[in-house]
């Protein structure tokens, strides 16, 4: 796992890098990271709200996230 996660982050940082120019490639990225905090608050708030307050299971949450992502 420690592997894909670095991996990953390399490629994500190289990638996102080649879409932007110098002078406003630090400000983009700073951009898109919190973007992606959001939307990771996001998601656990949603996670949280369908285990705690409507009860329901965490298999089907799971398989509810995973059939909606795909």
């Amino acid at each position: 796992m420690s592997i894909g996660f670095h991996y990953y982050e390399t490629v994500n940082q190289s990638l996102s890098l080649q879409w932007f120019d110098k002078k406003t490639a630090a400000h983009k990225l700073g951009k898109l990271v919190a973007v992606r905090s959001f939307a990771s608050l996001v998601a656990f708030g949603l996670v949280w709200l369908a285990l705690d307050v409507a009860g329901i299971a965490m298999e089907l949450v799971y398989l509810l996230g995973g059939g909606l992502l795909f």
